[in-house]
């Protein structure tokens, strides 16, 4: 059940963040599938469902702050044990983009996260409840590529540190973001990310409205 939760807020933890359209003012909507690396967590659930919203605003020509949240479920059953496994979260992060405007934008940021985990174990003989409540600095670097047709690549190494527990272990990642601007406000994105320390994979898809 620990090994469970723990997966569970990895996954919500290193994928709760818009990435890519730096400088850019809009809201977003994410849907992601992720595979659990541990395949004792796949034997209930081979894919984590995970939802979030979030919004992006400039506050300087080079320098980004947004906000979100996240729900993140993991539910199966294996051996005649039921599980049942939910995540919900906040986060806050700052971006600082080096080349603003410019094709090649480099990029860093950095950011809290709050995950409230419930995890829930039953058995013929024995039901468990467990809660959890932690938060997390969340760090990236990054850069966005600009293509003609509005179409952008955002590739990125990022790195999450529990700061509240001792049973947690901090997860480095890499990620790409593939954006396609739909319209004038509109746009679209594809992204994978891999989290090196339990070899979780997830493909998420977004919708971006600028305003």
């Amino acid at each position: 059940m620990k090994k469970i939760m723990a997966v569970l807020m990895a996954l919500a933890a290193a994928n709760a963040h818009a990435r890519g359209l730096l400088g850019e003012r809009y809201a977003s909507v994410s849907v992601s599938a992720s595979r659990p690396g541990e395949a004792s967590v796949r034997a209930f659930d081979d894919t984590v469902m995970s939802g979030s919203a979030g919004v992006n605003v400039p506050l300087a020509p080079n320098w980004d702050v947004g906000v979100g949240g996240k729900f993140t479920q993991l539910k199966g059953k294996s051996g005649g044990i039921s599980v049942d496994t939910d995540s919900t979260g906040a986060w806050v992060a700052g971006a600082l983009h080096l080349a603003p405007a410019h094709r090649f934008d480099p990029s860093m940021s950095a950011g809290l996260g709050y995950a409230h985990t419930t995890s829930e174990a039953t058995s013929p003989t024995r039901h468990r409840k467990v809660t959890l409540d932690e938060t997390y600095a969340h760090m990236e670097a990054g850069a966005q590529f600009q293509f003609g047709r509005g179409f952008s690549l955002y590739p990125y190494m990022d790195y999450v540190k529990w700061l509240n527990s001792d049973d947690l272990d901090d997860n480095a990642g890499v990620g790409l973001t593939a954006t396609q601007w739909l319209s004038e406000n509109w746009s679209a994105s594809v992204g994978w990310s891999h989290e090196f320390d339990g070899g979780d994979n997830a493909i998420s898809l977004n919708a971006q409205r600028s305003f």
